[in-house]
């Protein structure tokens, strides 16, 4: 039972009133009839559903940078594909719109998975019954890539470090722990501890891009330039870089102070986000564990690590080659000449064949007897026949 204050005095008014009521309860129960807080919502703008999201974005935590991102995604495609109302949102309005743009694949990505993020909070929040971009798909991004981020090649970080001056600090931090941007402008003295045995950065959860907190190991190298850098008596709370990092113009001043190009379309373009895909890349060629790059890198998806932020082009691939030798023999002569002689049925052997460093030990408890090899420099072929155990 509810009460429901009809706000009228006359009894028969009241009585229509209540029909009304059953009856659109009775069809919403059915599924003839949407909820009305969806019918609600359908009448109004989409502009005041996308600013009750970016509030609620705001509310639960979300970076400033992350909600300004998907309110601008939003917020261009409202007025771009003249979405007034829900009933104007289709797959086939956002389709038309990316036809006609110039953007890179994944730009236009990142725009329809704004908008997917957007159109999810009101199917959470029961203000729609579906997402009506959910069936859209992506575009390709693979080969189409108009602007290819790379990593620093060894010269060109010795150079910039050697012309950056008072920023020296800056980009040798972001090369060593591959920091994000932000996450550096953030860094406080009391996130280092420089006099432990191990000496690590604390990257806290409020700076984090996934809002988690990680430890990470410094290098000998950046320790040493950190407490030059550190004041003798520094507030723990003060930013370490503050006044340091620089602005885009004065970066690519320094990178051209380093005569390096930083955007070289040939071999892909450098920004401060590429000393972050420089230190995954140069672990790649260091470090054999996957798992160990993940977590210096603070990803998830593996994807990430080893397809996004690896500039393959700067593996050693050449040297993996070189050192592939299980097509070699024991002597150059022996290395592809054809096995042609006959295989002793009885002894498993090829007639006319030696086993070398191979010792026959003592029969074992079910009568067979027991090989084991003892060579270390060579490989020799050894088929036995009624053993059970061929030792190394």
């Amino acid at each position: 039972m509810r009460d429901i204050p009809l706000g009228v005095t006359e009894k028969r008014s009241a009585e229509q009133m209540l029909q009304d009521l059953l009856k659109e309860q009775s069809q919403e129960a059915a599924g003839l009839l949407a909820p009305r807080r969806m019918r609600d919502a359908a009448q109004a703008s989409i502009a005041e559903h996308c600013g009750a999201f970016l509030k609620d974005l705001t509310a639960k935590g979300r970076v400033f940078r992350y909600v300004q991102a998907v309110g601008g995604y939003v917020g261009t495609l409202i007025k771009e594909c003249r979405w007034e109302h829900l009933k104007d949102v289709t797959g086939e309005s956002f389709t038309v719109w990316r036809q006609n743009q110039t953007k890179a694949p994944k730009t236009l990505n990142e725009y329809l998975m704004g908008a997917r993020v957007f159109f999810n909070w009101m199917v959470r929040q029961k203000l729609t019954k579906e997402n009506p971009l959910a069936d859209v798909e992506l575009a390709r991004v693979e080969g189409f890539q108009k602007r290819v981020r790379r990593a620093y090649a060894p010269q060109e970080v010795r150079n910039l470090l050697a012309v950056a001056g008072e920023r020296m600090p800056v980009y040798l931090t972001a090369l060593l722990t591959g920091l994000r941007r932000g996450e550096l402008m953030q860094l406080r003295w009391a996130d280092l501890d420089l006099v432990a045995s191990a000496p690590s950065v604390k990257v806290r959860a409020s700076i984090s891009k996934n809002h988690r907190e990680a430890v990470l190991p410094l290098h000998s190298d950046l320790v040493e330039v950190l407490r030059e850098l550190r004041p003798a008596e520094c507030n723990p709370e003060s930013s370490i870089f503050k006044g340091l990092l620089p602005r885009t113009k004065r970066f690519r001043a320094d990178l051209k102070a380093a005569g390096i190009d930083g955007q070289d379309k040939g071999r892909g373009r450098l920004d401060f986000h590429s000393f972050r895909v420089t230190y995954c890349t140069e672990l790649g060629s260091l470090v054999g564990s996957e798992r160990v790059r993940m977590e210096l890198m603070r990803h998830h998806d593996p994807r990430l690590t080893a397809e996004t932020y690896t500039d393959a082009r700067m593996l050693p691939l050449g040297d993996a080659v070189a050192k592939l030798s299980f097509h070699r023999s024991e002597t150059r002569s022996e290395q592809y000449a054809p096995i042609s002689a006959p295989i002793s049925a009885q002894t498993g052997v090829q007639s006319g064949q030696t086993v070398s460093s191979c010792v026959t030990e003592t029969a074992s408890a079910d009568g067979h007897e027991t090989l084991v090899n003892r060579g270390e420099k060579s490989l020799p072929v050894v088929l036995c026949h009624g053993l059970s155990k061929v030792g190394e």
